[in-house]
């Protein structure tokens, strides 16, 4: 942070921030949705009116892979702008350039580490959350919980989901990034030439700074939701 500051200014912070909350909006938006669907699929599926946990982590590792899919380009032009700097103008200029220098697929390079790292992200970070709530509304004799326990639910579900799947994360941003400097294969051989190359601990790199943003964002996001839901569904609240 202090190399950023004092290179690029206080700015330098905020670089890509634009592109981030554009992409993801969106996101939150397809995941939050995803899994109310998926939850109440699977609710038709098995005849019943509420999920068991593994049933909640199921909805949950499903919302965020269907998802994924759907908003995948728009991460990997974020990630550009964010690296990158003075290279694009905007997420559509990053998006129009990626497309016609590297090819289409090029918007989804580093896809597969991230189908296989955001099904255990979003089963505990989605399904988590849905878990928790519901054990300590058992435990508390409560309909509602307050806004600092959905808060710190939030920040707990975050938190574990992000640990879980965080090598797959190193591994989406590395393949995103590569224009041909690392000539990765595939993921397969991506991961054998991190592992040679920079050691296991590679993967784990930048661990606590993505900690420090993960879990307070995670806790707002679902403090926010639940908020609106209520607002949106009091009966269901």
């Amino acid at each position: 942070m202090q190399n950023i500051v004092r290179e690029d200014g206080l700015a330098g912070l905020f670089r890509g921030n634009l592109s981030r909350c554009l992409q993801s909006a969106p996101v939150q938006a397809l995941n939050f949705y995803a899994f109310a669907v998926f939850k109440n699929l699977l609710c038709a599926t098995f005849q019943k009116t509420e999920l068991n946990d593994r049933e909640l982590l199921l909805a949950g590792s499903l919302a965020g892979a269907s998802s994924s899919m759907f908003v995948y380009p728009l991460d990997v032009a974020a990630m550009r702008i964010t690296v990158q700097k003075d290279v694009y103008k905007n997420m559509l200029d990053a998006l129009v350039r990626i497309t016609r220098e590297e090819g289409f697929r090029s918007l989804y390079k580093g896809i597969t580490p991230s189908l296989i790292g955001v099904f255990p992200y979003a089963s505990v970070t989605y399904g988590a959350n849905d878990i928790l709530q519901k054990s300590l509304k058992k435990r508390n004799k409560e309909e509602k919980l307050g806004m600092l326990t959905l808060y710190l639910c939030g920040c707990t579900s975050g938190w574990a989901g992000m640990t879980i799947s965080y090598p797959f994360e190193f591994l989406r941003r590395r393949m995103q990034l590569d224009q041909g400097q690392y000539a990765y294969k595939g993921m397969v051989h991506a991961m054998q030439t991190i592992a040679r190359t920079e050691g296991i601990g590679a993967f784990f790199r930048g661990y606590i700074p993505a900690s420090q943003r993960i879990i307070p964002m995670s806790g707002i996001t679902f403090l926010v939701y639940e908020l609106v839901r209520r607002l949106i569904e009091p009966s269901k609240a």
